[in-house]
Formats: C-alpha cells, structure tokens, sequence
C-alpha cells in the first residue's frame, strides 16, 4: 500500500502481508427437484437454477450434472450421468423407449470440484409421434418424397438401438461405413456388476461387486487390482502374484513357477517364508533397532559379487558371501576403508562381537580350515577370551597380550596388594640369568640366521613371574621382570642414599678432629 498526495507525490510502498486462504471443502447446495414433462418421441428436464430450498447457487457455482437411470432411487455415478446445466436451462432426452419411465436427478458441482448430494429424484416419459388411428406401417416409403425427412426434422439421439434392429443394416459394403469420431459421455458394456467401460476420464473395469480393479486415467496416473505380469510364462515379472501380495515383486528367469526371486517391503511381523527372497522394512525383529531401515535376505547362502567374474578354484575373485556362519570376505586385496583408515564404524573401530563366547583369527598361509592354525601353514594373529596371541608359522611360539594387561588402570583402586617383594624373592631373581639364546622354531625356519635372544630363561624365574598362554604356553611377565628391577633398583638408590649421608657424616667428623690436631701445639 502507499499515499499520494495533492501534488502527486508518492509515498513509499508499506510493507507486504501475505494471506493465504483456506481451501474450499465446502459442496454447493443440493439442486432443485427436476421438472420433467412428456414430448413427442422425448422427454424435456428442465432446471429452475435454484437449491432445494430455493436459495441462489453460489459464485464459485461450477454446473449441474444431469443423471438419468432406468431404476427407482438409483445412485448418481459415472455412469449415470448424461448432460449438465450451468444455470437455469431446459434440454430434451430422446434416448428413451415409449411406454418406459426413466428417472432423472441432479448433482450440483463448484469450481473446485466439491459435489453435493443428489435433488430429489423426478420421473418421466415420452410420447408418441401419432395415435392409435394412424397404423403401423400406414405411412409407405412411396408416400414420403425423395429427402422429406432431413437432418433438422430428427432430434439427437431420437434414433436409438430400440428403433434399429441389430445387424439389421445389411447392404454396407467394406469402406461405405467409417467413423472419425464418436462423442459420448460413457460407453460400458453394463450399468452395474462385472464390466468394462471408457468415459471422460479413462478407462475402467469393476468386478462382479460392482468393486473397480482397473484405472486407467487421462493424466497418465493407472492401478490394477489383481496379478499383473510382463508375459504369460517364461521370463517375466510378475507384481502383485495371485492378486493377493500387493507390496511383493517376483522375478523368473525361465518357464516355471517355483524357481523365482522376490523383493518385499513389509513390517516387522512380516516374513519372506522361501528362499531367494528379499524383504525391506522400516524396523527390523530386534527391539534396539526398531525404526531403522532393515534389509532381510533368505536363503541357504547369498553372494554378492562384482568386478572380474572369472573363477579359480571354484570361487569368484571378488565377492563377499554370506551363509549361516556369518559373511565372508573373498579377494586378493580385501580392505575395509573409511577416511582413509582401516575401519568400518563411524567412530574409526573395528568391531567384532561374539555372542556366548568364541574367537576371531587373521591367518596368512593357504589352508582353508578356518576352525584352527595349521601347523606349518599359518602364521597371524588369534583373538580369544580376555585377548589376544600373536602366533609364529609353527605354532610353537607366541606373544600373549591380555586385556588386563594392556587396558587396566595403574591406580590402587583397582589392585589388591598382597605383599611387600622380599629378599627371598629378590635372591629368586638374582639365580636367574640372562643368556644368549634362539628360539628353535626360528632356527628350524631360518636355520643359521636365526637371530640371537637375550634374557632369562622361564624355568630358572621364580613362579611368581610366570604367566600361560594360549595352548599352556610358558612366558616371562615382562611387567613381573620390570617390577623386581624397580624394587632392586628402588633399594639399590635407598641403600647407596644411606651410605652416602653416613659418608657425609664421616667426613665432617674427620675433619673436626683434623682441625683439633691442628690447634694443639706440639
């Protein structure tokens, strides 16, 4: 909004208010009763262009949809309807048969498509073109001059099916009949139960409940209630199979009907039921991941491959399979990568969780008994309860890592001390020496180059120092070894501290006495 002033001076424009209006659901008024009367060969319907009350149709007042039927109380449809009027107007409808009552209703309609329910139900006849004293037939051909009865002289639609025999035409020849266009409001082959018929808005076919299975409309928009396939056998799609599974896809490859895959959306309670089946759902069967997307697959196992299809020993190069045991990865570089780093979760981790116990193994080496290490095959690293062991291609030497070991805290919250470390366990430790020594699977392995050792050897170390690993394996406690050498060395600072401070003393006493020496004459 702005002002002007006298002088034609414009003020600047106000700010903009945006409104938006709510939407029309409201239906116009229910039209008027129908008025019917009798013409010759037809019956005239005629609309006042008021509501059943007699109040005026509204501004937004698009037509009044004209339905006519055969049956008493029928129910305005598609397929009843005939004509319409958009105000006060008068119309003859000559497809009608002497002697026979057809019923007419209106539906009034608004510009946005709100309907209202249908007027009163009106009635009516047509009546014939002569009497009883004019005869069937007392009017010849020879008595109607050539063209006597033009166009103008025939209502629309007053020659109907009741008037032309069928198949009575019977002198066309191939060509004399064509048709470029036929105009119509509908065209079924029935008014009510099973059929199949075209109106303004597409095709349409209804079951014998009178139920419509098939759509197919003029915005390219379509449905199909029952089983739809691409072919009748062999390869093909098959949606909706049976015409009972509207969410299922089936896939066969060949003729047949039990050799076929299917891709499912469902919900939580819902199950494939066979295998080469997929089922997505919003929410899998686990109560921690209900409302995540989920992705089922059944079957005896799965593969998903891709890249070089080529095969060697029985197995694609690249794939990743998956069966009862859980997946297994398959290739000559296999690598899990998220920014750049060996991992597969978010938080840069590699996680493996086993349920009621088990272990984990990364092995090198050609065997493909995956329960065990092979002596003499493998060489990698054994996840177990508590920890893990670093295994050599014999299997006879190992390096423990235990959890404990690695990840508990030094704090004195989390330790029970049993006892000071006495001389005796010192002197223990002192019987103990290190040597220079090889280990005899390296020196079975690499023979001559096997590297020298130094340290103790197990049997000579106090018990205490002992640890056991994987197999029964014997092993020094490297952190038993650093804490005895702590404590010698703790004792070691303390005792030399001593000495040094009696030295100190010593001293100063030695040269007080010196001194003294001096000051006494000789």
């Amino acid at each position: 909004m702005t002002t002007k002033d006298k002088a034609g001076h414009y003020a600047a424009w106000s700010a903009s208010v945006f409104h938006t209006l709510a939407a029309d659901v409201n239906p116009p008024p229910v039209p008027s009763t129908p008025i019917t009367s009798t013409l010759f060969g037809s019956m005239r319907i005629e609309w006042d262009g008021l509501g059943s009350a007699g109040e005026v149709m509204p501004d937004d007042f698009a037509r009044a949809e004209i339905h006519v039927s055969l049956v008493s109380g029928f129910t305005p449809t598609d397929i009843t309807y005939w004509n319409h009027f958009t105000g006060k107007a008068a119309t003859a409808y000559s497809d009608i048969d002497y002697g026979v009552t057809v019923f007419v209703k209106f539906v009034s309609v608004d510009i946005s498509g709100n309907r209202s329910n249908p007027s009163a139900q009106a009635s009516g006849t047509a009546r014939q073109v002569v009497n009883a004293d004019v005869f069937d037939g007392a009017v010849g051909s020879s008595k109607l001059a050539d063209l006597a009865v033009v166009r103008a002289k025939i209502a629309d639609l007053a020659v109907n099916n009741a008037k032309i025999s069928d198949l009575a035409v019977g002198k066309l020849v191939t060509g004399t009949l064509t048709a470029d266009l036929v105009l119509g409001a509908n065209v079924a082959t029935a008014l009510s139960g099973a059929r199949v018929g075209i109106n303004a808005q597409g095709f349409y076919a209804y079951n014998a409940a009178s139920l419509q299975t098939v759509g197919i409309n003029n915005d390219g928009s379509a449905f199909f209630l029952g089983e739809v396939a691409t072919a009748a056998s062999g390869s093909r799609f098959v949606f909706n199979p049976g015409g009972t599974n509207p969410t299922e896809l089936r896939v066969f490859p060949n003729t047949g009907t039990a050799n076929y895959t299917r891709i499912k959306a469902g919900t939580v309670t819902d199950g494939l039921g066979g295998e080469h089946s997929i089922l997505s759902i919003l929410g899998d069967r686990y109560a921690n991941d209900i409302g995540e997307p989920y992705l089922e697959m059944y079957g005896t196992q799965g593969t998903l491959g891709w890249g070089d299809t080529a095969q060697t020993a029985g197995f694609h190069l690249a794939r990743v399979l998956v069966d009862r045991y859980g997946p297994r990865l398959y290739g000559s570089v296999i690598e899990l990568n998220c920014l750049d780093k060996t991992v597969i979760t978010p938080d840069n981790r590699v996680k493996v969780t086993f349920q009621g116990g088990g272990s984990m193994q990364l092995r090198s080496g050609i065997n493909n008994i995956a329960e065990q290490f092979i002596e003499g095959s493998n060489n990698g690293i054994l996840f177990f309860g508590g920890g893990m062991a670093v295994k050599n291609k014999s299997e006879t030497t190992d390096v423990a890592f235990y959890c404990s070991t690695l990840y508990q805290t030094s704090s004195v919250q989390s330790k029970t001390k049993i006892r000071a470390i006495d001389d005796a366990l010192i002197a223990k430790f002192d019987n103990a020496p290190s040597t220079l020594w090889k280990y005899v699977a390296e020196e079975t392995e690499l023979g001559a180059a096997a590297p020298w050792h130094v340290g103790p050897i197990a049997e000579d170390m106090p018990a205490e120092l002992l640890g056991s690993g994987p197999g029964g394996a014997v092993y020094v406690s490297i952190d038993g070894k650093l804490g005895i050498a702590w404590e010698v060395l703790r004792r070691t600072r303390t005792q030399t501290r001593a000495q040094i401070t009696q030295l100190r003393s010593d001293v100063t006493v030695l040269q007080q006495e010196v001194q003294a020496l001096k000051r006494t004459p000789a």
